[in-house]
């Protein structure tokens, strides 16, 4: 199984969802798994092997409400590529189904295309008591609307990772922390399931804006602004729960390649 992408940011999602899988998971057939399809994967997409595309980008919210990914034609171009040579794309969001609907994608590419955010380790991970009583906040915040809400949230303190800290480095600064913070980069409900899956590693349960359904506010996640008492330990094992049942990696090409996927658990 190879994994290719196309930047650093991508690079460390497809590490993340490496590290979730099971050492012994062989597939017979070489799969090929392009990570982040908005981006250009041009001659690539040549490779031999089982073909399947990961689109990370939020084309739309839960309400609707298109967001920057649906406003890009780079974008589109890209996907509709993917569509064209992929044999499965896994779309993490399901929000983005109108996207591709009005794209003409979902005609061009009947059945190819798997909603939800299934890129959860196989096993449990272990819930990671912190050092410190902050949360931690990675990814681009100067000039967006992230800056403004770091500076008036009053629940927590916050501390940022450095832009571009990726792999262990950026590990080594979530795990001391009471938990992580997501932030929405456009005012809307939808999961940034890459970065759930990076705290989840770490064993840190999120602090977030609204998500989408599948995960639920003071069961799953931490919601800002509630009157709740922040239950991280709790929290934590609900999301555990939740992805380890229903949203891994290995479940996913499990029932994409059936046969063709082996490895020792059940």
């Amino acid at each position: 199984m190879l994994f290719l992408s196309r930047s650093e940011v991508l690079d460390q999602v497809a590490s993340d969802i490496i590290a979730g899988l099971p050492a012994s998971l062989t597939t017979r057939r070489p799969v090929l798994i392009y990570c982040g399809v908005h981006k250009r994967f041009g001659m690539s997409w040549l490779r031999r092997g089982y073909k399947i595309a990961i689109q990370t980008e939020q084309m739309y919210d839960e309400n609707g409400r298109a967001l920057w990914g649906a406003r890009s034609e780079r974008n589109r171009k890209n996907i509709r590529s993917a569509c064209r040579w992929a044999d499965c794309i896994l779309d993490l969001s399901a929000a983005n189904k109108r996207y591709y609907d009005e794209a003409g994608l979902t005609a061009k590419a009947p059945g190819k295309v798997v909603y939800g955010p299934h890129i959860f380790p196989t096993h449990r991970m272990s819930y990671v008591s912190p050092d410190r009583e902050s949360l931690i906040f990675f990814g681009h915040v100067e000039g967006s609307r992230r800056e403004d809400l770091i500076a008036n949230l009053t629940e927590f303190s916050v501390d940022r990772a450095e832009l571009g800290t990726y792999a262990d480095q950026l590990r080594d600064q979530i795990r001391p922390h009471l938990g992580v913070l997501n932030l929405h980069f456009e005012d809307g409900v939808y999961t940034e399931a890459p970065r759930l899956l990076a705290s989840y590693l770490c064993g840190k349960p999120v602090v977030s804006e609204r998500l989408g359904s599948e995960f639920v506010a003071g069961t799953h996640y931490h919601l800002i602004g509630s009157d709740a008492a922040f239950r991280a330990r709790d929290i934590f094992e609900n999301f555990s729960d939740l992805v380890s049942e229903r949203f891994t990696f290995r479940g996913f090409l499990r029932s994409l390649l059936r046969d063709d996927v082996q490895d020792k658990e059940p």
